[in-house]
This record gives structure tokens, C-alpha cells and sequence, in this order.
């Protein structure tokens, strides 16, 4: 084999080896669940693949899930698929409509894990992990954090962020990583991580929430809280 021709082989099995890495690495990403509301009509309800609590709570329009009212516990789990053992990733964009409730540790909207499925108690005692991005700016694994404000997420919230969780089994437990980052740039602005998670945890539905406290008889409650869009789950 001269020289020209065994460059050439090296060549093309780097390449070959390239391409396998890569589909490799698509298939371990492949996306088993995707939220498109670009084809609906707007505005109008949530479709038969998600229950919002409350019903007249949640509306599409302009491609997005919006959450009308800014009050606790407002959320849409998905009925397919559920959270499963293994390695498991999922993101949203969310945006943050209530200028008038910012800067409070409280005020979050992101995922809920292993939920009950939605009851008649549902309102009083929703169990599952809490995970996102409170309105001071802080990311969140199970109870929202009064730590300082963190104002490059703040500024960026009511334009939208993406907030991305990853799952990963170690020994008996989980580790849970979360991040989030400017969806106009893609700039990454925040991240946190938890080890030791229980095992058990990882039961139950998938849900989107919207968490506001505020006064029922205050003006600010009826207002539009947040809103969700390309919902991701691989």
C-alpha cells in the first residue's frame, strides 16, 4: 500500500468513526416527548395529552402555555410519559409574565417529579420533587432558596430562560443537576446540583408549575403569571 492510499484509509476511518460516535450520541438524546402548541388555535384550552389544575387556569396562545392567574400551586402534568428509573433529561422555556411579584424566593415556576396523580386532595397535598427558577433569580432543588438575588437571571426571566434538569443513578441515589440560560443567546447564567437523592422519589407524573403566593383578593393574582413552551423530555 503506497502512502497516498494509506492516508486515505486513515482518513476514511476517522470519519467512519466520527459518524458512529455521533449517531451514538443521538440516540442516547432522542427525544420521547415534545410540547407543540404552534398549530393550535389561540387562544384555547391545553390539549388531551396534559390535565392543568385548575382547568380554567391554563391557556395556549401564540404557541405558548400560559398560566392566567398568578396563585400557588398551579400546574399541567403530562400523562405520557412518566418519570422512569434511569438517566433522564428534560427542559423547558419559561418566561415570567407578573412584573408586580418579582424578587421574592417564593414565586417559582418550573417542574414538578414524581407527582401524585391529579385528585380530588391534589390542592392540599401534591408530593413529588420541586425543581426551578424563583423570581429573585435563584435556581431551586426541592425548596425555593432566599438566597441573594441573582440578577442576570432576573433581568433575563421575562424574556424567557431555558431551564434544563438531568437525572443520573449513582450507587442507590440520584444525582440532580440543574441549568439554566438566556434563550436569546444561550448563554448559561446559573447552574446547581444535588447528590444523594432517594431512590423512591422516582414515581409518578411529570408536571409544569406555576407557584405565586399572593392575596386571592388582591388584583395582582388575576394576572398572568408565566408561560411554557417547547417542553422537552429525552
Amino acid at each position: 500500500m503506497n502512502a497516498w492510499s494509506f492516508n486515505r484509509t486513515v482518513v476514511c476511518l476517522i470519519i467512519l468513526l466520527y459518524t458512529l460516535l455521533g449517531c451514538k450520541g443521538k440516540i442516547e438524546n432522542k427525544i420521547v416527548f415534545k410540547c407543540d402548541f404552534t398549530g393550535t388555535a389561540t387562544p384555547s384550552r391545553v390539549g388531551p395529552e396534559y390535565t392543568p389544575y385548575p382547568l380554567e387556569d391554563w391557556q395556549v396562545s401564540n404557541g405558548k402555555l400560559e398560566c392566567l392567574v398568578s396563585r400557588e400551586n398551579r400546574t399541567v402534568h403530562l400523562l405520557t410519559p412518566q418519570l422512569r428509573e434511569g438517566t433522564f433529561e428534560m427542559e423547558v422555556e419559561v418566561g415570567f409574565y407578573n412584573g408586580d411579584l418579582v424578587g421574592n424566593s417564593k414565586n417559582w415556576a418550573g417542574f414538578n417529579l414524581g407527582a401524585d396523580n391529579l385528585s380530588s386532595d391534589h390542592a392540599v397535598d401534591r408530593k413529588g420533587l420541586n425543581i426551578g427558577v424563583s423570581t429573585n433569580g435563584v435556581l431551586f432543588i426541592g425548596t425555593p432558596s432566599p438566597n441573594p438575588k441573582n440578577k442576570n437571571v432576573m433581568k433575563a426571566l421575562p424574556t424567557g430562560v431555558n431551564l434544563k434538569v438531568q437525572l443520573r443513578p449513582e450507587t442507590n441515589n440520584y444525582v440532580v443537576n440543574v441549568a439554566i440560560s438566556d434563550i436569546s443567546t444561550g448563554k448559561l447564567l446559573a447552574n446547581i446540583s444535588k447528590n444523594h437523592v432517594a431512590i423512591e422519589r422516582w414515581k409518578g407524573d411529570l408536571a409544569l408549575v406555576s407557584n405565586f403566593q399572593s392575596n386571592a383578593k388582591d388584583q395582582s393574582s388575576f394576572t398572568k403569571s408565566v408561560w411554557f413552551k417547547d417542553w422537552k423530555i429525552y
